[in-house]
């Protein structure tokens, strides 16, 4: 009996163990061996969900925040604005070059005379 007892006893430590101590850090100098990876994000912008867990084991390309869409979308908005108004400013260079190049067209010329004989 005593020997099942320290049998049932030697399980319930084990069992303790492997499912609550086994991932604890313990040190007694503070000095721990592992792995630190830098994180830095390519984007900017407000987090609205955290995934990760501190400490927690990642793969490779696992999603661990997500950043708030509506700066994202207002971003790539203004961002295609920009595009439009410089291709606009580009037409406007191409027509001012083509100008000098060419001289006056003939209606800009009729124009100014009919300014000058005022």
């Amino acid at each position: 009996m005593g020997i099942g007892f320290l049998l049932i006893l030697a399980l319930a430590a084990g069992g303790y163990w492997f499912y609550f101590a086994r991932g604890v850090v313990v040190s007694d100098d503070a000095r721990l061996d592992g792995d630190l990876v830098d994180m830095a994000p390519q984007i900017s912008g407000k987090l609205t969900e955290v995934r990760g867990v501190e400490g927690a084991k990642v793969q490779a390309g696992e999603v661990l925040f997500v950043l708030d869409k509506e700066a994202l979308t207002a971003a790539l908005a203004k961002a295609e604005a920009d595009v439009k108004s410089a291709e606009a400013e580009l037409l406007m260079a191409e027509a001012e070059y083509s100008k000098t190049l060419k001289g006056p067209r003939p209606e800009e010329i009729r124009m100014a005379e009919a300014a000058e004989q005022k």
